[in-house]
């Protein structure tokens, strides 16, 4: 598990933000060279209580990435575990969810 010093700095669009949080209200908004690097203010990172689809959902060991993969293939809620996906890791995950069911 990952912990909160390990984040990488909170990033907006192309710019890594390393600001700190301003006092002054109105001045934590981003421009085109700086923002507020607002990950390093997480004190508790903890993972979630429970995984989706009553637990069939998780890509923590081998035998579960099976069940996940065989759900997509089957198209039984295919696009809510890849908008699960695409929220971890990327954007660009819909390619291979794309890929898998054509």
């Amino acid at each position: 598990m990952h912990r909160c010093l390990h984040l990488p700095n909170y990033r907006y669009y192309h710019l890594t933000c390393s600001e700190s949080a301003l006092t002054l209200p109105n001045t934590n908004e981003p421009n085109e060279t700086s923002c507020v690097d607002w990950n390093q203010y997480y004190t508790d990172c903890r993972p979630g209580q429970h995984n989706p689809f009553q637990d069939a959902v998780s890509f923590d060991n081998v035998g579960m990435a099976w069940i996940a993969i065989f759900l997509v293939i089957s198209l039984e809620g295919w696009s809510d575990i890849m908008y699960y996906v695409q929220d971890a890791h990327s954007f660009w995950s819909w390619i291979y969810f794309v890929l898998l069911i054509v």
